[in-house]
């Protein structure tokens, strides 16, 4: 008796230990259906063409200029990406499955890279989410954090009461992360590839049309 109940104990310590360190803190409350809506993307694109500040460190190579985001219809997006001097590094349009790239620097345009990039920013621009996804909440006193289960948007989305601030993907050993520290500013880290990205709002973006937030239906059960 003693020993199963020792052998219990160790079962359940090593189940807890296992909890990835991004849900340390928070409360399991269930499964739950997400709206795309609940989820804004970190980029919004929706309203005109969006302007940054943007830096890539992939292994020693450093890259810094202005990127440019604009959504040419619906679900496709145009993304510009040039040194301060002029010299064009990437110039991409994106679709949720696909990536056109018209113009990449040689440093930046390996199909690992390319690939990632495509994810990154299907990420951002919240491409990768359906209308209905399902997940499990967990909450904390000041942030709910959901664990979408279903391809291609299984990741941990974590957010204050209006905006994501934290979204991560992949294992450990293969493991994305994207934070958005401040409301102007997006951080995205891939460690394998010692590959870093910092996007910055720069305050001048172009007017804005105003296209408005479209609701969705709940999860059918």
């Amino acid at each position: 008796m003693t020993r199963l109940l020792f052998l219990s104990l160790c079962l359940l310590l090593s189940a807890a230990s296992c909890a990835p360190p991004v849900l340390r803190g928070l409360r399991r409350e269930g499964e739950v259906c997400v709206g795309k809506e609940q989820l804004p993307a970190m980029i919004d694109a929706s309203r005109g063409v969006r302007r940054f500040n943007m830096t890539v460190d992939i292994r020693k190579r450093h890259f810094s200029g202005i990127l440019l985001v604009r959504e040419m219809e619906k679900g496709r997006y145009r993304l510009a990406f040039s040194a301060h001097f002029g010299l064009s590094l990437f110039d991409y349009e994106i679709t949720p499955a696909a990536i056109e790239v018209r113009h990449s620097l040689e440093a930046l345009a390996g199909k690992r890279v390319t690939r990632l990039l495509h994810r990154d920013f299907s990420i951002l621009l919240a491409l990768n989410l359906e209308a209905k996804n399902p997940a499990i909440r967990y909450t904390s006193p000041t942030d709910t954090l959901y664990r979408l289960t279903k391809s291609p948007a299984r990741g941990y989305y974590r957010k204050t009461t209006a905006h994501l601030t934290h979204i991560q993907t992949g294992t450990a050993l293969n493991k994305t992360t994207y934070q958005k520290p401040s409301p102007h500013t997006i951080l995205i880290t891939h460690p394998p590839l010692h590959l870093t990205i910092g996007i910055k709002e720069t305050g001048k973006d172009s007017e804005y049309s105003g296209k408005g937030m479209t609701a969705h239906p709940p999860c059918d059960r």
